[in-house]
């Protein structure tokens, strides 16, 4: 599947890639466009350079490219910077091997590498830095990464639904009788967005909320389920699933209260899915 990396030298340390950078000649050209060859030094095959190429940055460090990306980067200092810049896929894995001589895979959508028996989780959004070791000559990460998940907890949550309990209740109510045709000028307006309106709304006068007329129809606004119904006439009908709107608040009251809700612990079973990062982003 990757038969063109198969050509990309094994490259260590940095004299190693200075080397093969000062001895490989560069394509011909004079075009200034990336999407060029043209002045740019092959890493493998001269034909495939628009995939693997080798540069000298102006600080003097050698990056080794996969597309227009520095994936891995050797300092003069020994230092190897592996960077995915969200790229975890198996071409990115298959450069980083072939070049590095580890490797280096996904497991659950997250980067690892293996050396010498050991498995070592990376990185996926910030530089990663390894090194050559003295002692045995195998690449290793200088920092042990560890990897988090958020897990809900039940008792500060309980007491954030109880902080909510009246709207809750109301909106509940208001679920099983509203009905969004009714409320045609709600369906261009962001549900997420209203959700934050009626909340904060609910903590500045909780006395008061449900005697402001605005507050009914953003609540029936919160209730508008985001599924579309198109007639053959491309027609749009809105839909209630009082189930359904009944999670989306309690979703949306988590999220604006995600520090709280949850606990961020280290992951140590193995078990890296993290389904709760969504109340975060």
């Amino acid at each position: 599947m990757f038969s063109s990396a198969e050509h990309i030298p094994r490259i260590r340390t940095y004299t190693q890639a200075k080397d093969h950078f000062v001895n490989t000649k560069p394509i011909r050209g004079k075009s200034t466009s990336e999407w060029s060859n043209a002045g740019k030094t092959p890493l493998g095959r001269r034909r495939d350079t628009a995939m693997y190429n080798i540069r000298e940055l102006r600080n003097g460090d050698i990056a080794c490219r996969l597309y227009n990306t520095d994936v891995v980067t050797f300092r003069p200092d020994g230092d190897i910077v592996l960077v995915y810049d969200g790229y975890v896929g198996g071409t990115t894995n298959g450069f980083i091997s072939q070049l590095l001589g580890v490797y280096a895979h996904i497991k659950q959508g997250l980067p690892y590498m293996d050396c010498v028996g050991a498995t070592y989780p990376l990185d996926s959004s910030n530089p990663n830095v390894l090194r050559v070791s003295p002692d045995d000559g195998h690449i290793r990460p200088t920092k042990t990464f560890k990897r988090y998940k958020h897990i809900i907890n039940r008792k500060a949550a309980n007491k954030l639904y109880i902080k909510f309990r009246h709207l809750l209740t109301h909106a509940e109510s208001l679920f099983k009788v509203a009905d969004a045709k009714t409320m045609p000028h709600i369906h261009g307006r962001d549900i997420k967005s209203m959700v934050k309106e009626v909340i904060n709304t609910y903590i500045l006068q909780p006395d008061s909320l449900f005697e402001n007329v605005d507050a009914i129809p953003t609540l029936i606004a919160i209730a508008v389920k985001e599924e579309r119904v198109y007639s053959p006439r491309y027609n749009v009908q809105y839909s209630f699933d009082a189930v359904k709107m009944k999670r989306r608040l309690y979703d949306c009251i988590k999220k604006e209260y995600a520090h709280e809700v949850f606990t961020k612990v280290e992951v140590t079973d193995g078990k890296y899915y993290d389904g709760n990062v969504k109340y975060f982003t």
